[in-house]
């Protein structure tokens, strides 16, 4: 108990079994010495690991691991591959706003949410038991935004997807927000990412055009990147 599940290391697989990890998440942005030594003898076991996070990389480096930074595998696909499952969504209309907050006394991001939605004129809807969807309908819906609000790494990877504009809000103390960051900084909108509530942030924000093209370039660059080390990873 309180120890991390090594069989997500693949410590019950055979000792001749090539070990591969695509693009894992820690969640944290610090090992303590005890989970460090508990893990280090099974990450080593592995031929090939990638991280989603850039402090991922940092960890694993401290611990003599090499390791590359790849996409989540999200991104792997294109938004036209999405259109299947939206196609199954029971709702056929969304609100101009899609604010999508995980956990609990998220206040900033409450905040934000709130004067988004008032700005576009749409009544408030997330996932703190005000609406409840599907995974089709989560997908509808921010596809058929106008914005979206969020301080969940994938309710910013498909806003990106989508080319919907968006505003994603650091969650308190918490080592869940370098994947988002780390996917900002890596298509050119770090400044789409709000620790703070700010009035005349949010207004310019909401106001900016996003440059879709570029975005979408840079992403499959980073698509190509992480293809090529599942090829290279996968080699026998």
């Amino acid at each position: 108990e309180g120890r991390p599940t090594l069989s997500y290391y693949l410590n019950f697989a055979g000792k001749d079994t090539k070990r591969i990890s695509y693009a894992a998440s820690f969640g944290a942005s610090k090992l303590d010495d005890g989970v460090s030594a508990l893990i280090s003898p099974e990450l080593k076991k592995f031929s090939a690991i990638s991280v989603r996070e850039a402090s991922g990389v940092t960890m694993l480096d401290a611990l003599g691991i090499a390791a590359d930074r790849v996409i989540d595998p999200t991104i792997l696909l294109s938004a036209g591959d999405y259109e299947p499952l939206i196609a199954k969504a029971a709702c056929t209309t969304a609100n101009p706003v899609f604010a999508y907050i995980l956990h609990s006394n998220q206040i900033v991001a409450k905040k934000i949410s709130g004067y988004v939605c008032a700005k576009f004129s749409s009544p408030q809807r997330d996932s703190d038991g005000i609406l409840s969807c599907s995974i089709y309908e989560w997908l509808y819906r921010i596809k058929n935004a106008n914005f979206v609000v969020t301080n969940s790494f994938h309710g910013t990877v498909f806003a990106l997807l989508f080319h919907i504009p968006f505003i994603a809000v650091a969650i308190p103390n918490s080592g869940m927000n370098d994947r988002i960051t780390t996917l900002l900084d890596a298509v050119g909108l770090p400044d789409r990412f709000l620790f703070e509530y700010d009035e005349a942030k949010i207004d310019s924000l909401a106001c900016q055009q996003i440059p879709w093209a570029t975005i979408d370039a840079r992403l499959e660059q980073i698509k190509e990147k992480s293809k090529e080390f599942l090829a290279e990873a996968l080699k026998w």
